[in-house]
């Protein structure tokens, strides 16, 4: 396949997202700069530059205008990204200890799930700034190290959720940690009682949460450094690393980077 053209930046991009059933595409480099780019034109509509001065580590775009973005080390949260406004509103963890979000799935324009580095999978509300539902810890606890020649001593292995996505539609939710792990998950909405007042009506529409789903769990080895579900919803695609997508830390030497693709059974 021959590339159709290409797009130029000043820095690396770490994240690319294209906008639900849209050409538009939105882009975030290593700076924490996010671009709006229209593909057909290969032009560049919007340049929301370094608006929150943090680095941005994931993006899922929405079905307006708009995409949600994750973020690291200065300001662990999420950002929506409002095209039109050209504005972007925050979106804390309320975790004193949390060091970043390192990736972000968008259920709908309202609902966005993100996994974190200290092992916590946060759900958010675009009418609260801070997470309406979290799971500590979302993956097995990691073991020790065992020692070796080069390092004589017992470290532990990092345990972050490094890789989140859902099926468009459903109430299916599929999350990876740095272990190899991936579990699978049921996101859990409230039914809205119509004949409620406005007020309980929007406290309704915030009562989310996520629940295991009991004998799915899968443990690969190795960094999950991505998942998507494909189309016709007979597979989830798995980007399996030595090392983490942004580093070499903790490579585990014995697996094999590739794609792997495990087959599910959805009705």
């Amino acid at each position: 396949m021959q590339a159709k053209g290409k797009f130029l930046a000043k820095f690396a991009h770490q994240a690319v997202s294209f906008r639900y059933h849209s050409h538009m595409l939105f882009t975030a480099d290593c700076s924490g700069r996010v671009c709006v780019w229209n593909m057909p034109l290969k032009e560049v509509l919007q340049d929301q530059g370094a608006r929150t001065n943090i680095e941005v580590l994931g993006l899922c775009g929405l079905v307006s205008e708009r995409c949600v973005s994750c973020s690291g080390f200065g300001g662990p949260g999420v950002c929506v990204w409002k095209v039109p406004e050209e504005i972007c509103v925050q979106y804390s963890t309320k975790n004193t200890l949390e060091s970043s979000v390192e990736c972000i799935y968008a259920v709908n324009d309202e609902i966005f799930i993100g996994g974190s580095s200290t092992n916590t999978i946060y759900i958010w509300h675009s009418s609260r700034g801070s997470p309406v539902f979290t799971v500590s810890p979302a993956h097995p606890v990691a073991k020790l190290c065992p020692p070796s020649i080069s390092e004589p001593f017992i470290r532990p292995v990092a345990n972050w959720v490094s890789a989140i996505t859902g099926l468009y539609g459903t109430d299916l939710i599929a999350s990876g940690s740095s272990t190899g792990h991936i579990q699978f998950w049921r996101l859990v909405q409230p039914q809205l009682d119509r004949s409620n007042e406005v007020k309980v009506q929007q406290q309704q529409r915030t009562q989310i949460s996520i629940e295991r789903i009991p004998g799915l769990g899968i443990s690969l080895g190795g960094f999950i450094n991505g998942l998507a579900f494909s189309s016709d919803r007979r597979y989830l695609a798995v980007c399996l690393g030595q090392e983490h997508r942004f580093g070499h830390w903790e490579p585990r030497r014995h697996v094999t980077n590739g794609l792997f693709l495990i087959p599910l059974n959805v009705s």
